[in-house]
C-alpha cells in the first residue's frame, strides 16, 4: 500500500499542477501519465485482463461505426436517439444499442438518457474526417493485418521485415513483390482516407517548432549564390507538394534563397492535382519537382537537405542509400536535417506514440529508430549526428 500511497500523491500533486498551468500541454501529459500509473497500480490480474479486452473490442465497434457514419450523424450539440441514430445511418436500432453501449463505457461517448447519446470532449474530434478516417484505416485495415501475424509467421521466419515488397502489409493483401504505395493506390478508398488522415490537425506539428531555421540558416541564405539561386537555400526530400516549406517561407520571410520540393512522380502527381490553385506564389521561389531519394540528387551543394518523416518510411539499407545519394553532393557547409520521431532507449509510458506507430510501420519493413539507431544509420552513410 506505500507504493500505492506514493503514486496516488504524484497523480494528486500533478494533476493539481495541470490545473494551475492553465491547460500547459507538457503539464496534462505529466497528469495523465501519473493518472495511468495510479490506474495500473490499483488493477490486479482480472481488472488489467478485462481492460485489455474492453478496449479491444471497443476500438473495433468504434472503427465500425464511424465506417456506416455515426460520426457524422450525432449532433455537435445535444443528444440524438438511438432510434434516430440508426434511422440516419440506415442501421437496426438494437445493433446501434449494443455498439453504443460498449463506446459509451469506455468513454467515447456518453449515453445522455437510456438509448440517447452526445458527443464528449475526448470524441468530438472524429467529426474531422482527419481523425476518423485514420482511424478507420489503422484501426480497420491496419487492425486486420497484426491479428494474421500468427498466420503470417506460421510460413514466414520470425524476424523483423526488412523488404518493401515481402512484408505482412503485402502478404496479407495477396500481393507480395509489391511495395505498399503501389498497394494502397489499388485500393483507391483505403489511399484516399488514409491520405486525408495523415493530413489532419493531429498530425499538425509547425516544422518551425521542430527546428530553428532562421538562427541556423539565417547567415547563408545572405550568401550571394543563394540570394541568386545559384545554390539551393533547403530542398524538401519527400515533401509532397510543399505544405512544410511553405510554412517556413511565411514564417521567417529574412530566409531568402530557393527552397525546391521533392517527392516520388507517382506520389507527386495526384498531390499536385489536389494543390490549391495559387497555393505557391511565383514570389515564394518554391519549386516543386519529381525524384526519388534512392537515386541521384539532382540539387547540388543546397545549403540544407531536409528529411520530414521520410526515413521511418524505409528499412535501414535504404536509408543508407538516400543519406548517401544527398552525401555526394553536399557542399563543405551543408547540413541534413531530420525531422522524426526518436525512441527512448528505455520504455516511457508518458508518451506512447513511438512504440505504436514503430509496431505499425514493421508492417511494411519501416522503423522509429532510437539515437542510437539513427546513428548508425548516419554513420553508415559517412555522417555524422551533430545535435538532437
Amino acid at each position: 500500500m506505500d507504493n500505492l500511497k506514493t503514486i496516488a500523491s504524484k497523480s494528486q500533486a500533478s494533476t493539481t499542477a495541470y490545473i494551475e498551468a492553465h491547460n500547459s500541454r507538457a503539464a496534462r501529459l505529466k497528469a495523465l501519465d501519473d493518472a495511468r500509473k495510479l490506474v495500473l497500480e490499483l488493477q490486479d490480474g482480472d481488472d488489467a485482463f478485462s481492460y485489455r479486452l474492453e478496449q479491444a473490442i471497443s476500438a473495433q465497434a468504434l472503427t465500425f461505426l464511424l465506417s456506416i457514419g455515426v460520426a457524422e450523424k450525432i449532433p455537435t450539440k445535444g443528444s440524438i436517439t438511438a432510434e434516430e441514430l440508426a434511422k440516419a445511418v440506415g442501421a437496426e436500432k438494437e445493433m446501434i444499442v449494443r455498439m453504443m453501449r460498449l463506446v459509451c463505457c469506455t468513454g467515447t461517448f456518453e449515453e445522455t438518457a437510456q438509448d440517447e447519446y452526445a458527443y464528449t470532449k475526448r470524441s468530438v474530434c472524429l467529426i474531422d474526417q482527419g481523425y476518423s478516417y485514420l482511424y478507420e484505416v489503422l484501426l480497420g485495415d491496419i487492425m486486420t493485418i497484426m491479428s494474421r501475424l500468427r498466420e503470417y509467421y506460421a510460413t514466414h521466419p520470425l524476424e523483423t521485415p526488412t523488404s518493401r515488397t515481402h512484408n505482412p502489409f503485402s502478404w496479407s493483401f495477396g500481393a507480395e513483390g509489391t511495395e505498399w504505395p503501389q498497394i494502397f493506390a489499388a485500393h483507391p478508398d483505403i489511399q484516399r482516407k488514409f491520405s486525408i488522415g495523415m493530413s489532419g490537425p493531429w498530425n499538425d506539428v509547425s516544422p518551425t517548432g521542430i527546428y530553428p531555421f532562421s538562427p541556423e540558416l539565417a547567415e547563408v541564405s545572405q550568401s550571394p549564390e543563394i540570394q541568386s539561386c545559384e545554390r539551393a537555400l533547403i530542398v524538401d526530400l519527400g515533401g509532397a507538394w510543399g505544405k512544410t516549406m511553405k510554412v517556413v517561407r511565411e514564417a521567417h520571410p529574412e530566409l531568402k534563397g530557393k527552397m525546391v520540393v521533392q517527392d516520388l512522380v507517382q506520389d507527386l502527381a495526384p498531390v499536385i492535382a489536389k494543390m490549391p490553385e495559387g497555393f505557391h506564389a511565383p514570389d515564394t521561389n518554391i519549386e516543386v519537382m519529381a525524384h526519388d531519394v534512392r537515386e541521384p540528387q539532382p540539387v547540388k551543394g543546397a545549403a540544407a537537405y531536409y528529411f520530414h518523416r521520410v526515413m521511418h518510411n524505409w528499412p535501414d539499407e535504404t536509408c543508407v542509400l538516400m543519406l548517401k545519394r544527398v552525401a555526394e553532393v553536399m557542399a563543405p557547409d551543408s547540413r541534413i536535417l531530420l525531422a522524426e520521431t526518436v525512441v527512448p532507449d528505455r520504455v516511457q509510458s508518458a508518451d506512447t506514440y513511438p512504440y505504436w506507430i514503430d509496431y505499425m510501420m514493421a508492417l511494411v519493413a519501416a522503423k522509429e529508430r532510437t539515437e542510437k539507431e539513427f546513428g548508425d544509420v548516419m554513420g553508415a552513410a559517412g555522417l555524422e549526428v551533430v545535435k538532437v
